[in-house]
């Protein structure tokens, strides 16, 4: 039985009678041969309960997603979760909120554009329903298929938050970032364990097609993260600052901001596997 691990590395399970998790973090051992998990070894102890299911179950181990959560089809040939009697969704089925930062009553930063051989002030809103806009589009093509732009709400961020987590599996809050001096880059805040490495990946992915720096995934207790693991500890949700409009480095925001809503989508596409 072969398994792909994160979409990437490739486990054989065949006629595997021993499966247990060794004294060395982060290790499989299978028949007496240990399987490093290299950088998905903060998962190594839910990636091994998915194994053991899947075995006790003698079901069709198929695939053990990043954050350590396996697929695996039954006797019926469904594809099942890490729970038994439960059907598992896969990433292209999970409900994404795109949330449009800075909608409904405020405008954030403001920074200038060039319009032709002038330039035009634009708003941190008008760039974050650019970059929620870009994102949308790509991810549909990319075959996702539960995919909404929310636009502003009549609540605090924390109620918010609470809201977009219970009509979600993944929440995107979009923003850009802005300093009084010259700083440019690319970082993700992420409140709980479940969202850092999805928060990290994110982060790398729009520096890299930005051509920035990669400030990070970043841990901070932003309200409507706050609000969003609060109703749900394993809710996965971030908010991005996909770079600093008030660089003097960008002068074109509108291609940078979509440059920066395709990166979100494709980032969820490599994450999915396909």
């Amino acid at each position: 039985m072969l398994v792909k691990l994160a979409g990437k590395t490739i486990l054989n399970l065949e006629n595997s009678k021993i499966v247990s998790l060794s004294d060395s973090k982060g290790c499989l051992v299978l028949d007496h041969s240990e399987i490093d998990l290299g950088d998905y070894r903060q998962y190594s102890e839910t990636i091994w309960r998915s194994i053991c299911e899947g075995i006790e179950r003698d079901a069709r181990l198929t695939e053990i997603l990043p954050d350590g959560r396996a697929l695996y089809h039954d006797y019926n040939n469904r594809i099942m979760g890490a729970k038994v009697d439960e059907e598992e969704k896969t990433i292209f089925d999970s409900k994404i909120i795109l949330e449009v930062g800075h909608g409904g009553h405020e405008f954030g930063a403001d920074s200038f554009h060039l319009l032709g051989e002038e330039k035009e002030k634009v708003t941190e809103y008008e760039l974050n329903l650019i970059v929620a806009d870009e994102a949308s589009s790509r991810l549909e093509e990319l075959g996702f298929n539960d995919v909404v732009i929310f636009d502003g709400m009549n609540k605090s961020l924390y109620e918010m938050g609470a809201v977009l987590a219970q009509l979600s599996d993944i929440v995107i809050s979009i923003h850009h970032n802005a300093f009084h001096q010259e700083a440019q880059g690319t970082e993700v805040i992420y409140a709980n364990e479940a969202s850092e490495t999805f928060a990290s990946y994110l982060s790398q992915k729009i520096a890299s097609s930005l051509n920035i720096k990669d400030r990070g995934a970043k841990k901070r207790n932003l309200a409507i993260l706050r609000g969003a693991t609060d109703v749900d500890p394993d809710s996965l949700a971030v908010l991005t600052e996909g770079y600093f409009m008030t660089s003097q480095t960008v002068e074109d925001h509108i291609s940078w901001s979509k440059s920066y809503g395709i990166a979100i989508a494709e980032a969820m596409r490599e994450l999915s596997g396909s």
